[in-house]
């Protein structure tokens, strides 16, 4: 039996940085007595798509995404209803999915984890005409997405410069969700679609989201009063946000959102949307590498 043809694609200008010097790291830590190993770097925005469709057209069995969520979502978008599984190094600000499944958020490790992970098939959404893996939304998240993509430095400092700099000023807005078995029309500061359970640093939008029960969740949230802001914030991090009354989720298949709000985020990338916004669940459509301890629990 031959060797695991792996791509190790690093993005050299995404993320925080941590990406500097991780070929050397790769080629020390990766066991090549196992792996066939062939390392690029992406050149400009969507390069890694094109790599990785190329990578599952030469047969190769795993590219590692080495870079943020951006990067992750580029080499899914390549590697997407194919035998190809993708891996990840997380060199992002927030690094949700990597966190969602298992992977160390130290580069280092994460690499050494690569010798011992199995490749399980996970759920992914269509957004309109996008690929999420992890987590979109319009409102309030969305508009920091935007915010936090034209600052000159990245990381959780920068993004709570983001959220601060804007959040007294941004009202609730008016939003028609068409679910599968329902209809409502909500006032929320922000909606979001979450196939795994965080938008990263540990900051859960749905904490029982699963990538593989063949759902997502759509969670809406009212803007919080001033003194509701200190158990919110708890709640995000302590996976309690379920508890908190001007938060509701509804477990879907497909929904359509009905909207006057054209800014959307797709796993934390800014994009523009239409008022229209038709968000459907991909079964099992993406192969990804995790640890052999967190099977059953993604």
């Amino acid at each position: 039996m031959g060797k695991t043809k792996i791509l190790v694609l690093i993005n050299p200008i995404s993320g925080t940085g941590k990406q500097k010097g991780i070929a050397k790291e790769v080629e020390k830590r990766l066991d090549l007595n196992f792996f066939d190993l062939e390392i690029k770097e992406t050149e400009y925005a969507g390069h890694a798509i094109s790599i990785s469709k190329e990578a599952v057209a030469n047969g190769v069995d795993i590219v590692v995404a080495v870079g943020g969520d951006g990067t992750v979502n580029e080499v899914a978008q390549g590697v997407l209803y194919s035998n190809t599984a993708m891996a990840i190094v997380p060199c992002g600000s927030g690094n949700g999915f990597a966190r969602h499944i298992g992977v160390s958020c130290s580069p280092i490790k994460a690499i050494e984890q690569l010798n011992s992970m199995i490749a399980c098939d996970i759920d992914t959404l269509k957004v309109n005409d996008y690929l999420s893996v992890n987590v979109s939304g319009l409102g309030y998240d969305a508009f920091i997405s935007h915010e936090f993509a034209k600052m000159d430095s990245r990381g959780l400092s920068s993004y709570l410069k983001a959220i601060f700099g804007s959040y007294f000023s941004y009202k609730n807005k008016l939003y028609k969700l068409s679910l599968e078995n329902q209809q409502e029309d909500v006032e929320a500061f922000m909606v979001t679609f979450a196939n795994s359970s965080q938008f990263g640093n540990n900051a859960y939008i749905a904490p029982r989201a699963s990538v593989q029960d063949g759902y997502f969740s759509v969670s809406t949230i009212a803007k919080p009063k001033w003194y509701q802001i200190p158990y919110l914030t708890f709640a995000f991090f302590t996976k309690r946000l379920d508890r908190c009354g001007i938060y509701k989720a509804y477990d879907c298949q497909s929904c359509l959102v009905e909207h006057d709000d054209t800014i959307l985020h797709v796993d934390g990338e800014p994009v523009v949307s239409g008022n229209k916004l038709q968000v459907k669940l991909q079964k099992r459509s993406l192969k990804v590498m995790i640890p052999s301890n967190m099977i059953n629990k993604i």
